[in-house]
């Protein structure tokens, strides 16, 4: 596997990995390790954050609110 595609993919887990059990999980240091500070998302459920700590207080409210732990159904990687 190519490093970039690697990386990539390893990046996309470790966000997965701390927060895809449930809140008893959450593992707000860890996302505070993988994510810009200059963030800047915009997304239907949580509306528009800026900056790394918004994001993840946004977060933090959505895994609250999991009634189950989520599963990755599938995981598509490509070279670009």
């Amino acid at each position: 596997m190519e490093l970039a595609k690697k990386e990539a993919a390893e990046l996309v887990n470790a966000y997965y990995d701390s927060w895809k059990d449930g809140i008893a999980a959450f593992d707000a240091r860890r996302l505070g390790e993988i994510l810009a500070e200059n963030l800047d998302f915009e997304g239907p459920i949580a509306g528009k954050r800026r900056g790394a700590a918004g994001f993840i207080g946004g977060l933090t409210r959505f895994v609250e609110g999991l009634q189950a732990p989520i599963g990755i159904l599938q995981v598509v990687e490509s070279a670009d």
